[in-house]
């Protein structure tokens, strides 16, 4: 029998366990009486059909982004942190671009690559627990960052990663100053990988778009190292705070490399605790959702967190268990939206949490912090210790 452990027993910020149950007595959508044409979907079967309809999309239909053209995407000195720019707004018009970075992602990932992102979490995560306790978020920031450092091919991640970091977490001043840097620093990359050929996300970018102006390869790879950086950081964050409270029932700490159980306790830690519980789309329709009918340039909320905990979806939804048979998790979305990223985020994650158990269990040390944004579930600051396993 899988170890498990009921969320209910402690008082945290977890998403509402009965919303699904609460919108089912209404037919599984609530309609927003203050915002005429909003609705919110919170049963596992409205959410994950919503998120797979070709008509939902992020942008208002009558927004100029939503049918831009691929000539409109900026050079990367306009780009913003919100990625409002037209190709990821509306990726449906783009195809060949999501197939680009999804094909570029994946096939750089080798097994070269691969150990040396590990031995280098594996350093770094040694200089933390050396400092005992240590701030599990800022373990968590480094690890997409380096990932993604390394995988652009940019061989120097002690010089580089620290500026997208800065990136990440500065001030509005800060951003803009780092990403400048980023910017040449990317620039450069490319240059060099054109004449020699390297084997990376870079340069496979630049090989598959090869009518794409420069301008646009640097856009894609500053997307890259910005866009999915939060939810691989919550995601290792969350679950060191379940392991931490002892929520997992231990299954956590048998985690030493990524395989099958490994996954299992990926999805689980997602599904309890997704790093967005809600997302919007726009309806480009009419369309129809079950009995439900919903017009054109209607708001539609998918609840994330509600739909995870469906209690026809999932047997004790408020239980840490390991499912190998569980219904996909929608952390990473459906449908045309599906996070490019679903592929190297549960590695990482494995890869991170095999680390951290090598050294010990972590045990808190200090008061948790979360966001008070109710979409998130994300923790501002987690102390952490690691006391080593007889």
């Amino acid at each position: 029998m899988t170890p498990a452990f009921d969320l209910r027993l402690l008082s945290t910020p977890l998403p509402p366990v009965n919303l699904a149950d609460c919108l089912r007595e209404t037919g599984g959508v609530a309609a927003d009486p203050q915002s005429p044409g909003t609705v919110y979907l919170g049963t596992w079967d409205h959410v994950q059909a919503a998120f797979s309809h070709p008509d939902l999309l992020r942008e208002h239909p009558d927004h100029p982004v939503a049918s831009a053209p691929i000539s409109r995407v900026p050079s990367p000195g306009l780009i913003e942190l919100d990625q409002t720019w037209p190709v990821f707004r509306d990726p449906p018009a783009h195809p060949p671009l999501r197939r680009a970075l999804m094909a570029a992602l994946t096939g750089a990932l080798s097994p070269d690559r691969q150990e040396r992102i590990a031995q280098a979490i594996q350093s770094h995560l040694r200089v933390l627990a050396a400092q005992s306790p240590f701030d599990a978020v800022e373990l968590a920031h480094f690890v997409p960052s380096l990932a993604m450092t390394l995988l652009l091919g940019l061989d120097d991640p002690q010089e580089f990663q620290p500026l997208v970091v800065q990136m990440l977490r500065g001030d509005p001043t800060g951003f803009r100053t780092a990403r400048l840097e980023v910017v040449d620093r990317l620039s450069d990359a490319l240059s060099q990988q054109r004449q020699n050929r390297a084997d990376t996300v870079l340069s496979r970018l630049d090989q598959a778009l090869p009518d794409a102006p420069k301008a646009t390869i640097l856009s894609l790879a500053l997307f890259l190292l910005t866009t999915g950086h939060g939810g691989v950081k919550d995601a290792i964050v969350n679950a060191l705070w379940l392991a931490a409270q002892g929520l997992d029932g231990g299954a956590l700490a048998q985690i030493r490399a990524p395989g099958a159980g490994a996954m299992a306790a990926f999805h689980e830690t997602l599904r309890l605790l997704p790093p967005l519980r809600m997302v919007d789309r726009y309806v480009h329709g009419p369309i129809r959702l079950g009995p439900h009918q919903f017009n054109r340039g209607d708001r539609v909320y998918l609840m994330i967190g509600a739909a995870l905990r469906d209690r026809l979806a999932f047997d004790d939804p408020d239980v840490f268990r390991l499912r190998p048979l569980a219904p996909k998790s929608l952390a990473f979305g459906l449908g045309p939206h599906a996070c490019l990223g679903q592929h190297l985020a549960p590695w990482l994650w494995a890869t991170t949490l095999g680390a951290v158990f090598a050294h010990g269990v972590p045990q808190q040390s200090g008061p948790t912090r979360w966001t008070e944004a109710p979409d998130e579930s994300r923790l501002r600051a987690l102390s952490l210790c690691l006391i080593a396993q007889p």
